[in-house]
């Protein structure tokens, strides 16, 4: 009886983790599709990647990622019962972690650099 209880448990939450995957698809997806329209109107043709279903694929991982980490980090409380600060501190480590642009300029120097041009 006790093992239900717990496989419940984790159901739950594995149902949890994907539903969270598929809100984060569906509103990546949708950048997807804006992306891919404004590639289509700027250049008059249809792009050769299908934008709406790579980021919809990079959303569904990110949002089963977030809700994993959630989960570890939160324990037993929700997203919704989470406080704002608790995920603005969790999210600054990846913001740091993130590559910039090798077009930015440098502190150093007044004009963008640009490298292999």
């Amino acid at each position: 009886m006790a093992w239900e209880v717990g496989m419940k448990k984790w159901l739950r939450r594995i149902r949890g983790a994907i539903g969270m995957g598929l809100a984060w698809a569906a509103a990546w997806g949708g950048a997807g599709t804006i992306m891919m329209l404004g590639f289509l109107l700027v250049t008059g043709s249809r792009p050769d990647a299908p934008f709406p279903l790579m980021f919809g694929a990079f959303g569904f991982v990110a949002g089963v990622i977030f809700s994993g980490v959630l989960g570890l980090v939160e324990g037993r409380r929700g997203l919704i019962r989470c406080p704002f600060h608790a995920l603005q501190h969790g999210g600054r480590p990846w913001g740091f972690c993130s590559p910039r642009p090798l077009s930015w300029p440098s502190p150093l120097q007044g004009t963008p650099r640009s490298y292999g041009t």
